[in-house]
């Protein structure tokens, strides 16, 4: 609790043709791996604590995914930058989200994934992981 971090992706569309940007979220798994002493006397009673497939992580990790235009890992609107997703947590990430960012031939976005645990979350999440597959589409523009 109380950890963020930012990870970065750099876009280019290598066609000939401008196209729209949609992520897809294709496959989010939450694992409880182990069960400490502090995760199982969690006062939220951590039924799943053990479990695989029963992490609550994503459900205590708040993410935003922008397209960050400076490059910096800091959404700053007055900067340009777009909100694609967020602030909200992981696991209410939609399967499709649909950007309507236009990514004209040989240009480059730079999308940003920020996260973090607030210092509020609990033993719960002691010794869970969660693992986020996401495939970013270029549909060619009408």
């Amino acid at each position: 609790p109380g950890v963020a971090s930012t990870s970065y992706w750099t876009l280019k569309n290598v066609g000939s043709l401008p196209g729209k940007l949609d992520i897809l979220k294709t496959d989010l798994v939450d694992n409880d791996n182990l069960c400490p002493e502090p995760e199982a006397d969690a006062p939220s009673s951590d039924v799943t604590c053990g479990s695989v497939g029963g992490g609550e992580l994503s459900a205590n990790m708040l993410v935003t995914i922008f397209v960050d235009v400076n490059f910096d890992g800091v959404v700053d609107l007055g900067d340009g930058d777009v909100v694609l997703f967020g602030p909200a947590l992981l696991s209410t990430l939609p399967a499709t989200v649909a950007t309507g960012i236009d990514l004209p031939a040989g240009a480059e976005k730079f999308i940003s994934f920020n996260w973090s645990i607030p210092g509020t979350t609990g033993n719960i999440i002691q010794s869970d992981s969660t693992e986020l597959d996401l495939s970013f589409v270029l549909n060619q523009a009408p």
